[in-house]
């Protein structure tokens, strides 16, 4: 039995997502705080938000020319249209006055594309990806609707990268009970219901060779 289980924690452990995002729950005391994103070369980042009555700011430095690239999901629900969440993107005058818009994007309900993600156990709505060549300075990306309510994942830059098993059990917790799902909802999970059908597969594998087994040392 241990090299069955040392053959579940291997396949386990050697699990990946698709990419590696760094997850966070933004937390703003006042309207217009900057959310500061650390850029990273091969990490994106997620933020987890909740709009109350006002935009939510995220700012990030820039030190090279990239592609930028930011995209909304929200939690999907068939009894209402999707929260009509908006991104602009704004660049800071080199010169220390104003700003200029970079981008822009305002879907509307039907631009919302429906996803079903096996590995949060969730379907969302996901918004367009908003993208921009942009050179060095210093962004801000103000996300918002006309009244400013609801809750949303930001998805931030790209990731060559891929997240191992934990971290991303870790995420996808985060990411359910923070649009208000319980603690059973993991069980929609791939990442999840994947490894208990592998360890029921090679428990039954053993148990079977058990069995055969013990009846030839019975012949």
């Amino acid at each position: 039995m241990k090299y069955i289980l040392g053959l579940f924690v291997f396949l386990v452990v050697g699990m990946n997502s698709v990419s590696a995002y760094e997850f966070a729950i933004t937390e703003v005391d006042r309207p217009y705080d900057l959310v500061v994103v650390n850029q990273g070369d091969d990490v994106g980042h997620a933020y987890l938000g909740e709009l109350e009555d006002y935009p939510i700011m995220y700012e990030v430095d820039v030190d090279e020319p990239i592609t930028f690239n930011a995209q909304v999901r929200q939690r999907h629900s068939q009894a209402v249209d999707p929260i009509p969440f908006s991104l602009i993107v704004i660049r800071q005058n080199d010169n220390g006055g104003g700003v200029t818009e970079v981008v822009r994007l305002n879907p509307s309900k039907d631009d919302w594309t429906t996803i079903k993600d096996s590995v949060f156990g969730m379907t969302f709505w996901e918004s367009e990806k908003l993208s921009a060549e942009v050179e060095p300075g210093t962004y801000r990306i103000e996300i918002s609707t006309p009244e400013n309510q609801g809750r949303y994942m930001l998805m931030i830059g790209d990731s060559d990268q891929s997240s191992g098993y934990f971290e991303t059990l870790g995420n996808v917790r985060t990411t359910q009970k923070f649009f208000g799902l319980s603690f059973l909802k993991m069980l929609t999970s791939s990442y999840v219901y994947y490894p208990i059908g592998i360890f029921l597969v090679l428990f039954l594998i053993h148990r079977t060779w058990k069995y055969r087994n013990s009846i030839a040392h019975v012949e």
